[in-house]
């Protein structure tokens, strides 16, 4: 079930109940018309709680963020970053820094491949 059709299923729902909640409190046919409640306080509530269902049922799309250096240039954590990023592969290396740096973009690169697949599977 797509975005729109699970915000119409809500919708509909709402509407569905606000009539049958409108009817119930109205009284059936054999209470007195001066103890119904009047139906105009009753279906604005329901018709104005539609809009707040919507915008929590329609997530905002997900924006992918391409991996992005944050280390100060020159240092270990800097270049191992851009040597991981240059070379597509694991590195190891005998420097803490640059070792941290390798890390951060693997899992930069890591988060923005599985966001992109996200993504593809929900546009398609």
């Amino acid at each position: 079930m797509t975005s729109k059709e699970t915000t119409l299923s809500v919708l509909t729902g709402i509407l569905v109940i606000g009539a049958m909640a409108t009817a119930a409190l109205n009284g059936s046919l054999d209470s007195p018309p001066s103890k119904a409640l009047p139906t105009k306080l009753i279906v604005p509530a329901v018709v104005m709680a539609a809009p707040i269902v919507a915008a929590i049922e329609t997530p905002a799309p997900e924006q992918c963020t391409e991996p992005s250096n944050p280390f100060e240039e020159g240092s270990g954590h800097y270049a191992g970053f851009e040597y991981a990023a240059t070379h597509g592969e694991e590195c190891t290396a005998s420097s803490v820094s640059f070792q941290e740096g390798c890390d951060e973009s693997d899992a930069q690169e890591d988060e923005y491949d599985a966001c992109v697949i996200r993504v593809t599977k929900v546009n398609n």
